[in-house]
């Protein structure tokens, strides 16, 4: 069993978190609860027959740690948990960045969200709604979701590298809801996608 570690952040959505609890609990949070472990790999993994792409993949994935996620993983993370208090997807600025209702920090306290994040492994959405509130699931299930993606794509690009899983071998993913586990996918192929079209026709592509 090998242990890695991955997740991903939203800009916007740490602003308000560093504004409640301050930039130290909130990095404290990223390096506590990102560990995961996989099973079953090799002992050695070669990298000298890995499709260079994948490196690349590998790479752009590991920054970071938590890594930015996503416009797609992003929007689809927002749009199902914060709902009316997600209010779009800025494109007016040169930068592009989501919108969040300026109010929703305001029902949130700094004890209240410390905890949650300290105990994020250990607490159930029923433990939270009742103690802490139907802010604080939001926030629970936005980060849980974003977590879970870069998880899950990691451990798809390992399976790939490592060939435990070829190619074209469908992956079963367990764990979250069936269309936020299409996004992963998705996302992780217009990753692939994107790195196919760098590269000379006479060259190796990734399959998607």
């Amino acid at each position: 069993m090998t242990v890695f570690k991955a997740g991903y952040y939203i800009d916007e959505l740490n602003q308000i978190l560093e504004q409640v609890v301050g930039k130290p609990a909130v990095a404290s949070f990223y390096n506590a609860h990102l560990f995961f472990h996989i099973s079953d790999l090799p002992e050695y993994i070669r990298t000298d027959s890995v499709n260079p792409l994948l490196k690349v993949a590998w790479n752009i994935l590991s920054r970071g740690e938590p890594t930015r996620s996503s416009l797609l993983i992003s929007e689809e993370v927002l749009n199902e948990h914060f709902e009316d208090e997600f209010l779009r997807l800025n494109k007016d600025r040169p930068q592009l960045e989501f919108k969040l209702s300026p109010t929703f920090s305001q029902g949130l306290n700094d004890e209240d969200l410390i905890e949650l994040l300290n105990n994020f492994d250990r607490l159930d959405e029923t433990i939270i709604t009742a103690k802490f509130g139907s802010k604080y699931l939001k926030v629970y299930r936005v980060l849980f979701d974003l977590i879970a993606a870069a998880q899950i794509q990691k451990t798809i690009l390992l399976l790939v590298i490592t060939e435990v899983y070829g190619e074209n071998r469908p992956i079963q993913i367990s764990g979250v809801r069936k269309n936020f586990a299409l996004t992963i996918v998705e996302d992780l192929n217009n990753l692939f996608k994107a790195l196919n079209d760098l590269v000379g026709k006479e060259e190796k592509k990734l399959i998607t």
